[in-house]
């Protein structure tokens, strides 16, 4: 703990003291404090073979999102990504960096504080009506079949539409985590037992997931994909096997070949949308072959390193939102209130107060989105003290939630981890509505059909 809280204090210096110019030495002393935060922590929370744990995939997202640039291709080439050429104050890099490490050091803080105070916990085993199991793999899988022909029409009906719709996406997500939960802890004792068979019998939930994975990958929108991967890896290593470092590593390798391959062909006449699977492999494969550097691979994370940059541009130049970006969040429970709420008081959307649009909107370009970085949007909207404190509590809450045994931090926690490559380049707040209103469709869920009986050991 003592060490965390040096390396807490070393990061705010370090930021303090970062020159206004850029530096590669300073930025390279910046991620030699990063290694030093980050390798023994992933190792303390990779024991007993955990490798597979938000922490890790977190962290890797948040180095190739802030760190990739600034230390190994700028110094090179600071227009080797496409998105780099749009402009921006080259003398806030160093800066933007130091700030990026003291978000990791306030979230590794966060995890150890939450990890000092966490008790052991008892297992709560949960037992629920068969009906309740069968109803809702029944809903998951009609929600993945209206997904499946919504994404249908959507290609053919506009073809340039690259992104699926956020709110059928997140429906559809929730019924199925919420029927991987139910089942997974209604029988859990033969899953022990027999994993594969227990899998395999399932045949509804399979269907469910692969309907959605297949479609999302042909549509050319990996969000979904992703979330589903994620989500049944932790469920998986969670309550039935966990997995080699060999077998993370594979994994890791292919997951990147697929995206990889997915954001190279959409847009083009080689995606699986307009061409076959070979003709789309042998595209893609062209495409990486060709490739001059590793860090092509991570494009999509290295490009929103750009947006901290012009976060604390903006911040500098126009203030603090002083949360206003989050105002809509408060009331996202019900449907439609954020809306009616921000037009009414800031005569916005919430789309027009987030930081992704006034970001995209500062840049000019208003058919392309920029998107946002998790570490600039909390700057803009409360500065250096609400990067500590922010990052601070999702670390907290992260680890709190990754060791309770309710059913609503397990359902909590799994929808956080169904993002969590996405959030160094999103907003932390982006999963919170989501996560709201599962909550509350599981308790409304429960209280129906009865209460399911607990049984603490």
């Amino acid at each position: 703990m003592g060490l965390k809280i040096i390396l807490l204090f070393l990061s705010y210096a370090f930021f303090i003291y970062a020159p206004d110019v850029y530096s590669l030495k300073y930025c390279n002393y910046i991620f030699i404090l990063f290694l030093i935060t980050v390798i023994p922590f992933i190792v303390q929370t990779s024991k007993n073979k955990n490798y597979f744990n938000f922490h890790l995939f977190f962290l890797l997202s948040i180095f190739f999102t802030n760190f990739a640039y600034p230390l190994f291709i700028y110094p090179f080439n600071p227009e080797y990504f496409s998105v780099f050429s749009f402009g921006f104050n080259q003398n806030i890099i160093t800066k933007a960096t130091a700030l990026s490490q003291l978000a990791v050091s306030s979230y590794v803080f966060g995890v150890s504080i939450s990890t000092n105070k966490n008790k052991k916990r008892k297992e709560i085993l949960y037992v629920f009506s068969k009906g309740l199991e069968i109803f809702t793999i029944n809903i998951a899988l009609f929600f993945s079949f209206i997904f499946c022909a919504y994404v249908i029409y959507t290609a053919f009906n506009n073809s340039n539409e690259e992104v699926l719709n956020t709110q059928i996406v997140s429906v559809t997500i929730v019924f199925l985590v919420i029927a991987i939960l139910i089942s997974l802890l209604n029988n859990k004792h033969e899953l022990y037992r027999s994993p594969l068979k227990a899998l395999l019998r399932n045949k509804k939930l399979l269907a469910t997931c692969i309907l959605i994975l297949l479609s999302s990958i042909w549509f050319g929108d990996r969000g979904p994909a992703i979330q589903v991967f994620f989500i049944g890896m932790y469920f998986y290593v969670t309550y039935i096997k966990k997995i080699s470092l060999k077998t993370l590593l594979m994994l890791v390798v292919f997951g990147m070949f697929i995206l990889t391959m997915i954001s190279y062909t959409r847009g083009t006449n080689s995606n699986l949308r307009s061409g076959s699977l070979s003709g789309t492999v042998s595209e893609a494969y062209n495409q990486m072959t060709s490739f001059n550097t590793f860090w092509d691979y991570g494009m999509d994370l290295i490009g929103t390193n750009r947006n901290l940059f012009i976060a604390m541009e903006l911040k500098e130049r126009e203030g603090l939102l002083y949360g206003s970006s989050y105002f809509p969040v408060i009331f996202s429970p019900i449907p439609g209130l954020p809306y009616f709420i921000t037009t009414s008081i800031f005569n916005n959307t919430p789309d027009e107060l987030s930081t992704a649009y006034i970001i995209t909107d500062y840049t000019g370009i208003k058919d392309w989105g920029m998107g946002t970085n998790s570490v600039g949007d909390i700057y803009m909207n409360f500065g250096t003290l609400g990067v500590i404190i922010l990052f601070y509590l999702f670390g907290y809450y992260i680890h709190k939630l990754s060791v309770q045994r309710d059913i609503y931090s397990i359902l909590a926690y799994a929808l956080f981890f169904g993002l969590v490559i996405y959030y160094p380049r999103a907003s932390l707040l982006d999963q919170l509505t989501l996560i709201i209103r599962a909550i509350i469709i599981l308790y409304v869920m429960l209280r129906i059909s009865g209460n399911p009986r607990k049984i603490i050991k």
